[in-house]
Formats: C-alpha cells, structure tokens, sequence
C-alpha cells in the first residue's frame, strides 16, 4: 500500500517494485526511503507528466475543459534496476550519499559521529577547533540533504516570538550573524537515524578510529570544568574508553580508571547496572593485578564497585571472584565489611540463607557483638529485658531526635545486622528477636543511624505479639522517619515490614496492599531487589487473604513471577508458587470438570507447585517458613472440602512451624483455621480428646480476641466464626444461630468475600443438621454465590455435587417446616438474604419471614415493638388496616392500629400508626363477633369476602363497612393466647391467601413472645425506677462519705503501681544478669561478663534512688521530715554540688557555670535538705539538656530572701508540661538525652521540701528555648 500511494499507480503496477523493496529493506520505513531515494538518484525512477488527449486507452481524469487527459504517475524499469545492482545495505547507501558532500562537510560529520546521535555544537567546536559559525556552514548541505536535524525543546529557544528555531533553510550568513558564537554553541543537533551515524562513522579509517577518539575525549576533558565534570562524565569516558589501548602510562590508566569509577558510580545512582558494571570492569582491567600495591585506595573502591554491580546484574559467579580478591588484599576489617555484606547479597539471591547467616555472624563477631552458638531461651530473655529498660521513660516520638550515630564499626554493624535478618527469618527465626533487640540497643547507645529506621519497625512488630498499641506506634515511628530523613533504598524495606506484618494489628487489609506495591516499585528503582521480590510477595499473601478475585490474582502472580526469574530472587519464587497452586486449585485449572466428593483439590499438585516434590527440599534446606506455608495452605484446602481429618493433621505440622512467620498476617489466619479444623472433628472424638481440643481452641481464642479487639475489621468475624461452632458442639443452639450471624454480618460489612463464603456455608451445614432446610438453602445458596463471586469455581462445583437439591431450578423441599431458631430465642440480626432472593424456588417468601423475624425481635421496649410489628405485618400480608389487641384484666384493649393510605391510586405507602391507646372494643370500630370467635377458637379465620360470610353477616362492623378481605388470628405462646391480630383489605377480594396466612404463622409465635418479653420488660422497667430512686436517695449519703475514700485509695494504688513497675524492671534486670551468669557462664566472654556485673551495678543504683524518693515522700506526707532550721551560706552548698557533677556533665561535654556577685548568701533553712533540693535540680537540668550545651547557675539575692535560678538550654515545656511538672510520678514529654532515668518523684520532693521551709519555687520555659528553675528561700525566720 506504501509503494501504491507514493507512486500513484494502482496495487497491481506496483505490486513487482514492492516485493523488490520489501527484499531490499525487509519493511524497515527508513530503509524504504533512502532506497527509492538511490533510485531516484540513479535515475532508476521518475515521474512522468501526461500529455493532453481526447482519448485515452489508460487511467484518465477530465481537464477543467472537459478533456481527457492520462493519469500522472511515477515510471520504473525493473529489468533496468536489477542490471545495476542496488546495494541491499542501506549503510552503504548513506556512505555514498556523505561521499558526495564537501569535505569540510565530510570532516563535521564524521567528528560529530564520534560523539554520537546527538551532539551540541560547543562539543563540536572543541574537538573541530573551529568557530560554532564555521560549523554551522560546514552543516548546512548535510542539513539540506536531511541527514541531521536540529533538536527541538531542549531549552534554549529564542526568547524573541519573530525569530524560530533555525531550519534547513535559515542557516545562512544574515541568521547566524543575528547570534554571539556563545549562544550559537547550545545549539544541539542529531542525525535524522542511527544508520546515517553509522555510515558517516564507518568512513573514519579502522587505524586513526582511536587516535580519534582519544582526541575527542582529551579535548572534552580539557575543556570541562571540574565542577562540570561529573555532569559531562559519559560523554568524556566513552570517548577514551574507545582509544583507551593507545595509551602508553600507567599513570595515565589510572587516571582513566578514576573517571571510569565516576562514571560507573553515576549509571549505579541511575539504576543503569549493566552500563555501570562495564564501566568499573574496565577500571578494573586499567589499573590491573598491581593497582592494590601501587593505588590501593583506587583499586578497592573500583573491585568493590565492580563485585557490586556484578551482583545488581546477576553475575553472581563473577561478583564471587571480585569479593574473593578484596577478602585476600584488603589488610583491615573496614576495607572487607563492604565485601562481605555483597557476598551475603549474593548468598540470599541465590537462596542460600544458611550460608548468608553464617557468614553475617562470623562478621559481628569480628566487630566484638557475638550470639549464642545455640539458642538460649533466657539469652533471649535477658536481651529483651534490656531493651525495656533502655526504652523506660523515652516517648517513642523522641527516639527520632537522638544524635547520629557516629561510631564506624557501630554502623558498619547496623548495616550487618540488617542484611541478615531476612535470612534468620527464613531459617533461624527464634534467632530474630535478639538480632532486633540488639538493633534497639546499639541505636540507644550510640545514636540513630540510618538503619535504625527498619530497627524500629522490626521491633514494632515484636511488640504486636504483647502490645499492639505500642508496636503499631513504633511502625509509624519508622514511617515517619523514612519521610524525614534521605532514605534511599530503605522505603521497600520499611514498608514490607510495616505494612507487611504491623498494620494488619490495626488497620484493614486492604490498605496494605497500595502501599506493598510501591515497596516493590522502590526497591526494583534503587535496586533493592531482595525487598521488591519480598514486598510483591507479601502483596500477593494480603491480596489472598483479603478475598481478591482469584482469575485477577491468578495473572498478578504469574506476572511477578516473571519478574523474581528476572530479578534472580529465587528465595520468594516457590512461595508464590505456593501460592499460585492453592488458587489453581480453587479456580478448577487442576481438576476434572466432573469434581467429585471422591477427588477434592486439596493437594498441592499441579502446573505452579509439587508438594511430594518440593516439600522434601524444604525440609532439608531447613526453610521453615516455606514448610509452614505449604502446610497451612493443605490445612485451609482440606477445611474449605471438608477433608477434616486431614486438615486437622495439617494444622498439627503446621503448629510445628509457627515461629517461622511471626508477627505477619498468616498467625492469626492459622489460629483461625486451627480452630476451625479441631472443631469439626469434636464430634467424631472421645470425649477426653474432646476435653484437649476444646482447651486448645479456647487458647486461640484469648489470641484471636485480643486481635480482634484492636482490628476488629480484620479479625472479630473469624473471632464469631469460631465462637458458634464452639456452640454448635457444645449444644448451645440459640448462641450458635446469633454468633453465625454476626460472623456473616461482619466479613460482609468488611468485604471478606472469601470468608463471607465460608461463613454463609459453615451456618448453612448447621441449620441443615437441624433439619431447618429453608434456611439452610438460603445460606448455601449465598454461599454459593459468594464463592462464584470470588472466582473459587471448584468450590462452586463442589456445593453443588455436595448439595444437588439446592441449586436445581424448582426443585421440591422436603419438608414445609421453618423454624429459624428455638421459640424460646431472641434473634438479633439475621443476615441480609436480598442478594440471593431470586434463588428460592417456594411460593412462600422466606426472605421475608426472616427479615420480618429480625424487626421483630430486634426491639425489647413495647412502643417502638408495637409500631414495627404492626408496619411489617401489614406490608407482608397485604393488608390496608389491621389492629392488635392485647388482653389486660380480662379485657380486650386496642394496642395498636394502623391505617395505610392511598399515596397514588391503587398504591399503598403512606402509613398512619397508633400505639398504646388501650382502646375499648366498639362495634362500629372494628368486627367484635369475629374478634371473640378467635378469642375462644384459638384458630385463625381467613374471609375472601367478609359480607357473604354467614357466620358474621350480623356484625354491626361488617354491615356498615363492608370489608372485602378479612384475617384474624390469634398470638399464642405456650398454649396461651397473648394477643388477637386482626387485618384487612377493603380493595380487593381474596387479599390473604394462604401462603400469606402461613408466613403470618410462622411470625405468630414470635410475636407473642417480643410482646410478652416487651410488656415484662416495661413493667420490670418501672418497678426498676421505683427501687432506683430509693436507692439513689441513699446512695448520695454514701457517695459523699465515700469520694475521700475512693480518691485517697486512688492515690494509693497509682502510688504503689507505678513504683511497683519502676522497681521491677531493674529488678528483674538484676535477676536476668544473675541467671545468665550462672546457667551459661562457659558462653559469654570476660567482657561480657563484666557488661552483666556493670547492669547489675546500675539496676541497683536505679533501684536505690527510687527507694529513696519513696521514702522521702513518706516522710514528707507523713509529716516525719526531719529539719533543722538555721542561717546557711548556700555558696558553699552549690560550689561543693558543681564539682560533684563535673564528671557526669563532661560526659556529655556540658559546661556548668556558677555565677554569683557576693561572698554569702545566708538563707535561713536546713543545710542537708537544701543540698538535696540544689542536687535534684542540677542532676535534672544535666539529665535534659543536649550534648555541647551549657547551665548557667546563678545565685542572687534582695532584702528578704535569697534565690537561686538554674537555666538549662533543653527543649523546654509546653503549657500542659508545667501543670503537672510538680506532681508525684510526673510524665512529661522531653525526655533524658543521654540514656538517664527518671522516677518522676524528684520535683515533687523539691516542691514540698522548699515548702517545708517556707521558700518557693517555680519554672519559667518556653518550648525549645529551655527552663528556668527557679528557687526562693526566706533570709530570717518566717513567723
């Protein structure tokens, strides 16, 4: 069609020169052009002018004045282009083409080539030597023959709208003079293709090709400043690579290896690899075998690079050889860490954690940080302790705003300890807890290093196995920072962690799956490959459990499953294959169609996974994470195909292997399903293995509460699924009916579609073994409906062959009976069945029975029952009037009466409703023969036509309002009849039929009994009042005499509490310490040792000082202070106080300045308790004050008392800080800056000490500007 339009001829001419250019340029569309171009050239192809005929044997087309002419058309020799053997190689082509352009023409080109498809002018005239002017000239033929082009917006437009950019045909004297050789050097350009590059390069002789080059870049590096030069690194480096072996120094090789560094350094930052690899590949080769003798610096930094790009590029063999040679040359620790830590890279890539542990170790311990050769339950322990005791008194918010981490080896171990800990966690999880405690410990030390961001994170999801609160805090502690701090790198990291095992604690699943997505966009952009593989895994975990449609689900995983093949991160790979199996199975790909009972897909056997294959080399790798996985995914199938037996034995080899996922969604989800599996075999069990599986599942139970109480959108309908099978064995029927109802109510509410399911099909199993097999159809056939919706086809296929009578259009029930629940119940909110109404094949409107159960007996207070009983039964009956009469004293009263009203005719929506009127029955009203009929019957009457009844023709009623439909029956509970319901409708005979009488049944027992049970409860209710007001009479008397007491025990046990926690943590310190040193002396170092002794030491300071304050408040309220009143010179006091604290405040290189102007200052107080006060107040001001700052002490005095303020330059206190900054056991928000501890007693012992003798003191501060303590002590004796 091409060769069609351009020549003007039709298909059928053409059809010989397209096949000929099709074989010449295989299609190519500049191949094409140039071709027919070479033709046009050689004069091959022309057009031919028709010439003006009347008539015409060929194509013709009118003139203007009616004559014929022949078509215009483009003319070829075929014979005649074959002879002359046009080149099929369009490079050829091009070369001839720039061969007949002036040389000086020839020469820009082929300098321009060097540099590349795009080139500036300015490069040009640096390597040319030439003027930009002179260029322009030498340019313009090539211009003129479209072989380059100017680049358009690339920013350097003229400013002045009356001038363009310059084309083909502005290039002359006039234009260029219009511009300084300044402005015209930015003027960029590029070849029109890549081929016409490659022609004009293909003319530089093979010989002078790098002589070229080496000029070219020598030039560029010349004429580029250094501050420029790493912006210029690629164009200067391309350039001397390719002349690179026409340099004959050494030093010069250096030289060139220094910028190939930079450069490789540069295409890392921009996640080019494979161009940074071949960048330090050639550094390495430059500087050769002698560069670490003879530029050792250079040569580590370069095989250092190059072992790390290799590994970023997959080229793990080679990344090997280069970390091998930095082991062997690099003399110091410093020099391998870097090494090392891409060994471990490679090492996890490649799945070999244990190797990847083992080497992380043998490092930590090179850095003075060792773990037990064997896992030590109290080594655990004891680390965990002294974490908590690190963190006691810190707000969490303040950890962010410790110091830098300063301390080389401190970071280098950080970086260590973080590299391992997905390799212990895959391996040796019971080892994790210790690598995260030390994390925390280090970072509290020495300060925060960059990875002590993921540090809090991983400790935040420790603490979710204890305190979710505070672990979810420290998530979004880590979150924060990350934001705060340039964290390159880390993101990927730090939301898997976050997101991946602490937010299902508290927020919805499905909010994580956003943010585990651009986890893995950042760590494929920074080449955190590890974590993108481990953040897109954990996606396709949460998107599972959260009920994502499964066919959707089924193409996400194959496509990153491309993706961890490309990224050679082979640890994720059979997890999702896992993964991939269980939803292959669900979705019916590794099925027969015909499923059978016989065959459920409960193996994990197919196209993406092998269990009897790959479940083995688990085993033996020790991966027990993956054993765990595989394990619970047989638990979940077996459960969801009621293979019990052998989810139960699942759910056993499962429990064996729980450690390994800690803290991440798949605990609850086991707990869940383990549950779930012990109850379903209860029943086929003794009756002591009853007794265990009941015990157990009442253990998950307390866990899963736990969850469901902080993310009850997550876990508190797992939590009711549970709970009604516990009532399902244990007989509670009524408990059961209630909890599968909520647990249905809640996945809905939640959108757990999958779950929803299993809800609807576990309640629906249980009302068809109570033979209530209306309902149990409405709930499997929701179920049904629910796994259709999810995708799990084979579950869908498996209901039906289970239950066949249930999802056959119009298939007969067996029996006419529906009890929802025993009589004796109270339902509370029945599930929504609107979504599966069109599935009952009855005339009778089950739906409607049980939404009109659940109004029913959703109201305990008689008024508000009344109005929705009398609406519902109206509407559902088709009624226009009905009445209820209760029976008070032996009286039939109108309790209530409703009237539907004519909205439009022949609609029925407006309603008038009266309650609790206790009207008399009056014959005009309503029919009283009918009402007393039923009173004594007991049975209900139907009239399709009240006035052709003989029975009541004499009712006065009847005779003036002639009703045409009629129904009266009576409300019976336990053979008593309660209440009479009377309705009709006056606009149609025949209103009531029977399948409406029987719906009305089925509701009438319910009925009588939520009235009775209202009508109980209001008269409980008064009776209620009635005793409450007595008692509240004497309750007052109480309550008054009582709120001292309350407030003084109050006092009393937060006193007690918090000094109780206080002393406990070094306490239990101590005994800690104690333990280790005796259990396992033989594994800790002398070091260590001592590091234990020194714990012990400072426990027992901490413990000892708050023993003291307690007593000192004893003896303050007790009023047993001990104080002797006389004149004291304070000078003293506070000079001997500074000297003590010098030490301490050097530690953090504080200077403390004592200020005074006079030789005394008496104040008339007690010399032992003004030292403690000046003592607390100086420990407090060095305890909250930053390091490098100072404290100003300053003594003054007037005619009456004598002050001492002290000015530190901490963070200072807020408005609510000072309210409560004199109170017992007061926590404010600054926090110590050097690892101190407070009690909380100290300022609270100052305030009523300096009151005891007649002082004052108080605080001025301003946030971030630091406090003024100020002290006031009398001179003379107060009176």
């Amino acid at each position: 069609q091409l060769i069609t339009d351009a020549t003007y001829c039709s298909p059928v001419q053409s059809h010989r020169l397209a096949h000929l250019v099709f074989q010449k340029t295989q299609g190519n569309p500049f191949f094409i052009k140039e071709f027919l171009q070479s033709l046009y050239d050689e004069k091959l192809l022309y057009f031919s002018m028709p010439t003006l005929q009347l008539e015409s044997t060929y194509q013709t087309f009118f003139h203007p004045e009616g004559k014929k002419i022949q078509k215009p058309q483009w003319q070829w020799d075929l014979e005649e282009i074959r002879k002359h053997k046009i080149t099929e190689n369009v490079v050829e082509l091009l070369t001839a083409k720039i061969r007949r352009l002036r040389a000086e023409t020839q020469q820009i080109l082929l300098l321009a080539a060097c540099i590349g498809n795009h080139f500036i002018l300015k490069t040009l005239t640096i390597i040319s030597e030439k003027l930009p002017r002179e260029i322009m000239a030498s340019l313009r033929e090539a211009m003129v023959e479209n072989l380059i082009l100017p680049v358009v917006g690339n920013g350097h437009q003229l400013m002045n709208p009356g001038f363009k950019i310059p084309t083909t045909s502005e290039i002359s004297e006039d234009f260029m003079n219009h511009f300084s050789d300044a402005y015209l050097s930015t003027r960029e350009y590029m070849f029109a293709h890549e081929r016409i590059r490659q022609a004009a390069y293909s003319l530089i002789p093979h010989a002078p090709k790098q002589a070229v080059h080496q000029r070219v870049g020598q030039l560029l590096l010349q004429h580029t400043a250094p501050e420029q030069q790493a912006e210029k690194i690629f164009d200067i480096v391309n350039q001397l690579n390719l002349g690179m072996e026409l340099i004959d120094t050494q030093e010069r090789r250096d030289k060139l290896a220094e910028l190939n560094l930079l450069a490789g350094q540069r295409a890392k930052a921009a996640t080019a690899y494979e161009p940074a690899f071949n960048y330090f590949n050639i550094a390495y080769k430059l500087i050769g075998e002698e560069g670490w003798a003879r530029h050792y610096k250079l040569t580590l930094a370069v095989t250092i690079e190059a072992a790390e790009s290799a590994y970023l590029c997959f080229k793990f063999e080679q990344a090997e050889t280069l970390v091998e040679q930095v082991l062997r040359q690099a003399p110091s620790l410093f020099d391998k860490v870097k090494a090392y830590e891409i060994r471990m890279q490679a090492y996890k890539a490649q799945n070999r954690h244990v190797e990847a542990v083992e080497l992380g170790l043998l490092v930590l311990t090179l850095l003075g940080i060792r773990f037990p050769k064997r896992f030590i339950q109290t080594t655990q322990q004891f680390a965990q302790l002294m974490t908590r005791i690190a963190l006691m008194g810190k707000n969490i918010e303040s950890l962010g705003e410790l110091p830098e981490m300063s301390r080389a080896d401190m970071l280098v171990a950080m970086r260590i300890l973080l590299s391992i800990s997905p390799s212990v966690y895959a391996i040796r999880p019971q080892l994790l807890p210790s690598i995260i405690f030390k994390r925390i410990l280090l970072s509290l030390k020495y300060g925060n290093a960059i990875e002590s961001i993921p540090a809090y994170a991983s400790y935040g999801y420790l603490l979710c196995e204890t305190d979710i609160e505070k672990g979810y805090q420290f998530g979004q502690l880590a979150i924060r920072l990350l934001h705060q701090f340039n964290t390159k790198g880390l993101k990927a990291r730090v939301f898997q962690i976050v997101y991946g095992v602490i937010n299902h604690h508290k927020e919805h699943l499905n909010t994580t799956l956003k943010p585990l997505l651009e986890a893995h966009q950042d760590g494929l952009e920074t080449g955190n490959f590890e974590y993108a593989a481990f953040s897109a895994m954990t996606y396709i975990v949460h998107a599972y459990f959260a009920g994502k449609e499964l066919s959707q689900l089924h193409q996400e995983i194959t496509t990153y499953h491309a993706i961890f093949l490309q990224l050679k991160q082979k640890t994720f790979l059979p997890i999702t294959q896992i993964y991939h199996q269980t939803i292959l199975n669900l979705i019916g790909q590794e099925t027969t169609d015909e499923l059978t009972i016989a065959t459920p897909p409960i193996r994990l056997i197919g196209k993406a996974y092998h269990e009897e294959q790959m479940l083995p080399q688990h085993l033996q790798a020790q991966e027990r994470g993956l054993v765990f996985r595989v394990y619970l995914q047989k638990l979940i199938l077996c459960y969801l195909f009621r293979a019990f037996q052998e989810a139960f034995d699942n759910a056993v080899l499962s429990e064996q292997y729980l450690e390994a996922v800690i803290g991440s969604l798949l605990v609850p989800i086991f707990h869940f399903y383990d549950s779930l599996a012990r109850l379903a075999r209860y029943s086929t069990v003794a009756e002591t293995e009853q007794k265990t599986l009941l015990k157990k599942v009442l253990a998950n139970q307390k866990k899963m509460k736990q969850w469901a109480k902080h993310a009850p959108m997550n876990y508190l309908h797992k939590f009711y699924l549970v709970e009604a099978e516990i009532a399902r064995v244990l007989r509670q029927e009524s408990e059961a009916c209630i909890c599968y109802e909520r647990a249905v109510d809640l996945a809905r509410q939640h959108e757990y579609l999958y779950e929803e399911a299993l809800c609807l099909e576990i309640a629906g199993r249980f009302h068809l073994d109570k033979g209530q097999i209306r309902v149990a159809q409405v709930f499997l056939r929701d179920a049904h409906h629910a796994y259709l919706r999810w995708g799990a086809l084979a579950k869908t296929k498996d209901l039906e062959n289970k239950y066949p009578e249930f999802f056959v259009q119009n298939h007969p029930l067996t029996t006419m009976e529906c009890t929802v629940c025993p009589s004796n119940t109270t339902l509370r909110s029945l599930p929504d069945f609107g979504a599966t109404r069109q599935y009952v094949a009855t005339d009778l409107d089950l739906n409607s029975v049980l939404k009109a159960s659940q109004i029913i007996t959703g109201e305990i207070q008689l008024k508000p029952l009344l109005e929705k009983l009398m609406k519902v039964v109206v509407e559902n009956a088709g009624a226009q009037n009905g009445f209820l009469l209760l029976k008070q004293q032996g009286n039939w009263l109108i309790e209530a009466k409703i009237n539907m009203l004519l909205h439009e005719p022949g609609q029925l929506s407006m309603e008038r409703i009266e309650v609790l009127q206790s009207a008399p029955l009056k014959e005009e009203k309503i029919p009283t023969r009918i009402i007393y009929y039923v009173a004594r019957t007991k049975t209900s009457i139907v009239l399709s036509d009240a006035t052709n009844d003989s029975r009541f023709l004499q009712d006065i009623y009847i005779i003036k309002k002639k009703p045409k439909s009629v129904l009266c029956m009576p409300l019976i509970n336990q053979t008593y009849i309660s209440g009479i319901l009377y309705l009709e409708n006056n606009l149609m005979t025949g209103a009531f039929t029977p399948d409406r009488l029987e719906m009305l049944n089925l509701l009438s027992a319910q009925i009588a009994i939520s009235i009775e049970n209202a009508r109980l409860y209001a008269n409980l209710e008064e009776k209620v009042k009635e005793r409450t007001q007595a008692i509240e009479t004497k309750n007052r008397e109480l309550v008054q005499l009582n709120t001292e007491l309350v407030k003084l025990n109050q006092d009393k046990n937060e006193f007690l509490g918090i000094a109780a926690h206080d002393l406990k943590n070094p306490l239990l310190a101590i005994q800690g310490s104690a333990e280790l040193i005796r259990i396992a002396f033989d594994d800790f170092s002398k070091e260590e040792i001592i590091e234990f002794a020194g714990m012990i030491e400072t426990s027992s300071q901490r413990m000892f000082e708050l023993i003291k304050n307690l007593l000192d408040v004893n003896a303050i309220e007790s009023g047993k202070m001990n104080i002797s009143l006389g004149q004291v010179d304070l000078l003293p006091v506070l000079q001997s106080l500074v000297e003590g604290y010098l030490q301490r405040s050097l530690e953090k290189n504080i200077t403390l300045n004592l200020l005074f102007l006079e030789e005394m200052y008496l104040a008339y107080v007690d010399e032992n308790t003004v030292r403690q006060i000046f003592d607390n107040l100086i420990s407090n001001a060095i305890k909250y004050s930053p390091f490098n700052q100072s404290i100003n002490i300053r003594l003054y005095q007037d005619k009456q008392s004598v002050y001492c303020a002290i000015q530190d330059q901490g963070p200072g206190l807020d408005g609510k800080d000072q309210e409560k900054l004199f109170g017992k056991f007061a926590r404010l928000t600054p926090q110590p800056t050097g690892n101190e501890h407070s009690t909380g007693l100290g300022l609270f012992i100052v305030k009523k000490l300096v009151e005891e003798m007649s002082g004052r003191v108080w605080c001025e501060s301003e946030l971030n500007k630091g406090s003024r303590f100020v002290v006031e002590f009398p001179i003379q004796k107060v009176k």
